[in-house]
């Protein structure tokens, strides 16, 4: 077995990893007011049709001509994707099974969970890099526990916005326990202090990256079968398994025809690729998208400038609320663990709602 190097600059993180994991555990199954249920939650939330996509997105420009003010937790700021609503009344979003939706196919909890963050690696987001790895170990930790059926059957990546292949090697060399170029948590050897620092050494990514940021072109080449079935991902993606996408950048994806900077299509191109890894099944992934949302928010004034803040990313928000479960969250929040931590019962939810592909 190969055990990852600690480097020194994580070590203090591994260290507190246990006392932020258990204040993951007090918010997840103590007070519930933090609980984000995607079926309801809703600043500028696209109602879900029974075909998966959206009826509506958000759209418009902050004006950055007054302060932007913080909400719900600190800084954070949400929006989720209503369910589909089943014909008994019941949302098959907020948790609860639901026996069949999507034409009738049979519900069934998942059998493990894909996680995959696509973090930007451009010059701009060394901030958002700390906070993220801040709370990532500690969250999926939580996230593995939430759900029986799942449990210690999680595969974790980390792509980027300039690269599809998953890191192995980023600002600090990476060696994972489980061999692959993903981590994994479960099995007799786990570790939860080793895996903290693997999950610290592969969110580390750096700011060298290019600033021509493809976050949705590198997100789908990564999970697309040349890249999963025998490609440098292989193995990542599983039939029976939830898939979570986690993204964090400070600048929409929106391609610009004099550059040829930025991914092609349209957010609705994007979910149907996504949503046909699933067999278009959309209720069986789960989009988190950390970006530049409309005021009010914690960003300075202006909102971008193309060093400070985050840009409004409408292109991006859409693509998160064409699934029953998608959230949005202020990437100028001081702090993410509101936002993850009231996720974590809407994930759970997606997984006992599950339909095998």
């Amino acid at each position: 077995m190969v055990r990852p190097t600690i480097d020194p600059r994580v070590a203090g993180t591994v260290n507190r990893a246990a006392a932020v994991l258990l204040g993951f555990a007090v918010l997840a199954c103590g007070d519930d007011s933090n609980e984000f249920e995607f079926a309801t939650m809703g600043q500028g939330s696209a109602a879900g049709r029974d075909d998966g996509t959206a009826t509506s997105g958000t759209t418009g420009e902050g004006s950055g001509e007054t302060a932007n003010e913080p909400t719900q937790g600190e800084g954070s700021t949400t929006m989720g994707v209503d369910a589909d609503d089943d014909d008994d009344g019941t949302a098959s979003g907020s948790g609860s099974p639901t026996g069949t939706d999507d034409g009738e196919l049979p519900v069934v909890p998942c059998i493990g969970m894909d996680i995959l963050f696509v973090v930007d690696n451009s010059a701009t987001m060394i901030e958002e890099q700390t906070r993220i790895s801040s709370s990532a170990a500690a969250w999926l930790m939580t996230v593995n526990a939430s759900t029986a059926s799942a449990v210690n059957n999680v595969n974790v990546g980390v792509i980027t916005t300039d690269e599809s292949a998953m890191v192995t090697a980023t600002a600090m060399p990476c060696n994972f326990v489980s061999g692959q170029s993903y981590m994994q948590m479960g099995g007799a050897l786990f570790d939860p202090v080793v895996f903290a620092a693997e999950v610290q050494c592969a969110l580390s990514v750096g700011v060298a990256g290019s600033s021509d940021e493809r976050p949705m072109e590198h997100l789908i080449e990564a999970l697309s079968p040349q890249f999963v079935d025998g490609g440098p991902n292989t193995g990542f993606l599983r039939e029976g398994a939830l898939l979570v996408i986690v993204i964090l950048t400070d600048e929409e994806d929106d391609f610009e025809a004099k550059t040829a900077w930025g991914s092609a299509g349209d957010p609705a191109d994007w979910i149907s690729d996504i949503a046909a890894l699933k067999g278009d099944i959309h209720r069986d992934v789960v989009v988190l998208s950390l970006i530049g949302v409309d005021q009010p928010n914690a960003c300075p004034n202006p909102q971008w400038n193309g060093m400070a803040g985050a840009e409004l990313s409408p292109r991006l928000a859409e693509f998160a609320e064409g699934f029953p479960a998608g959230a949005t969250q202020d990437l100028c929040a001081p702090e993410f663990n509101t936002f993850l931590s009231g996720v974590v019962p809407g994930i759970a939810g997606s997984c006992m709602n599950f339909s095998p592909p």
